[in-house]
């Protein structure tokens, strides 16, 4: 699953306590990225690296990856906040 929107500059981070197996974890989580409306270099949320970071204004796409076998039972809820 893919979502996107726009986001006003500031500092910001990705919530992922509700994570099954963890915020460190490759086998399901959240991989995101903004692109900078200046058309700078993105910058990207994954696994041991989810913030906070300070972001121009651009387009923020997140996506939830799985990369396990077999039946996967789990909610997951990503929340981005800005703290400044």
């Amino acid at each position: 699953m893919q979502s996107s929107v726009h986001l006003d500059a500031g500092t910001y981070t990705i919530e992922a306590s509700d994570f099954p197996y963890g915020p460190n974890s490759w086998d399901l989580g959240i991989q995101a990225e903004l692109r900078p409306d200046d058309g700078g270099e993105s910058i990207k949320f994954a696994p041991r690296d989810y913030g906070p970071k300070t972001l121009p204004a651009g387009t923020f796409a997140t996506h939830i990856f799985v990369n396990t076998i077999g039946d996967m039972d789990a909610l997951i809820t990503p929340r981005l906040y800005k703290i400044d």
